[in-house]
């Protein structure tokens, strides 16, 4: 039947590097002077390009950067084994890693020198057994419930560290299909258990599990430092992170092959650097990634595209927010006064409905920006008019972090005429690694197409239909 299927294809998916591997055989010739130098350069982008993109959402009293020698941790959450970080997502976001090149999180914090609970993870790994059902894996939330937490095993961690990294994950692909005309995948949560896979109407996969409280419950309880990441190719609800037992969080993303070692450097703030000649020195870093997407508190109530999920049985979802895509959404009802009759425990009008809006993201120093350079309002606009706005970037507080400066303009809007959201990104630049004290010029360029308005209707009846 359809679902036996369905498992073996799965199941023949996700091992097919191995089947390839046995059949075939590798012939890849790994070992020429020339190939080993381009995989270690690409080794060090992936690295380079996740620690320019994690995104420090929350950072009480400075608890980051981590403070001290010989520093110890307990892992948290099923999503920090090896089997359960993601690396990456599927479908055109998924791509395979050679294992060799493979760097979960705990190998991440071992290799950069900080100590882990192997018997927390060993408890984790064995919660999960290989011959579990296997339907649906892909989506599965994966976290052990109540009885896992024993008193035993809460307080052998405490004892370990009073640091608790908690890990938490969500598996992304593009156009999930519905199973039936009843069911919309992720708008319920599938959770795979020992004894068989949960459904759970209640909840949404893009928000906490039950299972996941709790976990969170206890070590809200247990641990004096509380850290979140958030491993992920998606946006989730982070309504959590606002209590006051946790300390710092930081979205992680799906850092590939290798750039779990940028989470754990990020947590340090600081990184080993080796120049050409090979002398090795040690640099501090800090988060520097800004949201490319707007987290709300609730997306059931606030995010369209959510409630616009609606394509029962077709397998495709329903695209209706014409111009007003994410943050443009927001800020322009916002702008229209839409918030400002909603309360929630988090707080009035648009604080109570957006946790963290695009472009947010927290570093562990201090900027100030000086425009050098604006806009001469004096200046005609014509069609092939470029632009540029220079900013002077300074690092005023005491530690080195990158900034970035983001460019936003409004455009003209008529009512009844061409749709325009009230806030655009423009443009953006960020600064090389500033030490306290220096400072960088940035140019921000953009032309006035860049700003042109799309009116395939002629909704401004001027006789025009196209750019203008």
């Amino acid at each position: 039947d359809r679902r036996q299927r369905q498992m073996c294809i799965r199941d023949r998916y996700k091992n097919k590097g191995l089947i390839h591997e046995y059949f075939a055989k590798d012939t890849t010739d790994y070992n020429s002077e020339n190939v080993v130098a381009v995989l270690k350069n690409s080794d060090n982008t992936v690295q380079d390009i996740t620690e320019d993109s994690m995104v420090l959402l929350k950072n009480q009293n400075n608890t980051l950067p981590l403070k001290g020698d010989n520093l110890k941790v307990n892992l948290f959450g099923y999503a920090a084994t090896n089997d359960g970080f993601l690396l990456s997502g599927g479908g055109s976001g998924g791509t395979s890693a050679h294992r060799d090149n493979k760097v979960t999180i705990y190998d991440a914090f071992e290799r950069e020198g900080i100590a882990y609970n192997k018997q927390l993870l060993k408890a984790y790994t064995d919660y999960i057994s290989y011959d579990m059902d296997i339907w649906d894996s892909d989506v599965c939330l994966i976290n052990p419930g109540r009885e896992f937490y024993t008193d035993e095993l809460v307080n052998q961690a405490k004892e370990y560290s009073d640091i608790a990294v908690v890990v938490l994950n969500r598996y992304g692909e593009e156009n999930p299909t519905p199973d039936s005309e009843e069911e919309i995948p992720y708008t319920y949560q599938l959770k795979k258990t020992p004894s068989g896979n949960v459904k759970d109407t209640e909840r949404h996969t893009l928000e906490t599990s039950t299972e996941e409280d709790y976990m969170i419950d206890v070590v809200c309880e247990n641990f004096e430092t509380v850290i979140v990441l958030y491993n992920a190719g998606n946006i989730m609800e982070l309504g959590f992170v606002e209590r006051e037992e946790i300390d710092a969080a930081m979205f992680i993303g799906m850092p590939g092959q290798s750039g779990a070692l940028s989470a754990v450097r990020l947590l340090k703030g600081k990184k080993t650097v080796e120049d050409a000649e090979g002398n090795k020195s040690e640099v501090q870093i800090s988060p520097s990634g800004k949201l490319s997407d707007t987290y709300a508190y609730d997306f059931t109530k606030y995010v369209p595209s959510f409630v616009n999920a609606t394509s029962r049985g077709t397998g495709n979802l329903l695209y209706a927010e014409s111009v007003y895509i994410g943050y443009k959404w927001y800020e322009t009802a916002y702008a229209e006064g839409y918030f400002d009759s909603i309360t929630t425990e988090y707080g009035k009008g648009y604080d109570g409905v957006v946790q963290y809006p695009f472009g947010y993201g927290l570093s562990y120093t201090d900027f100030t920006w000086e425009v050098e350079e604006g806009i001469d309002p004096s200046v005609a606009v014509t069609d092939d008019s470029e632009f540029s706005v220079k900013v002077r970037v300074t690092n005023t507080g005491e530690h080195a972090g990158k900034d970035v400066v983001q460019l936003y303009y409004t455009p003209p809007y008529y009512e009844g005429e061409i749709e325009k959201s009230e806030i655009n990104l423009l443009a953006f630049a960020k600064t090389e690694l500033l030490q306290p004290g220096q400072s960088q010029l940035l140019e921000l360029n953009f032309t006035s197409y860049d700003m042109a308005s799309y009116d395939c209707y002629d909704k401004n009846t001027n006789g025009f239909m196209g750019y203008e």
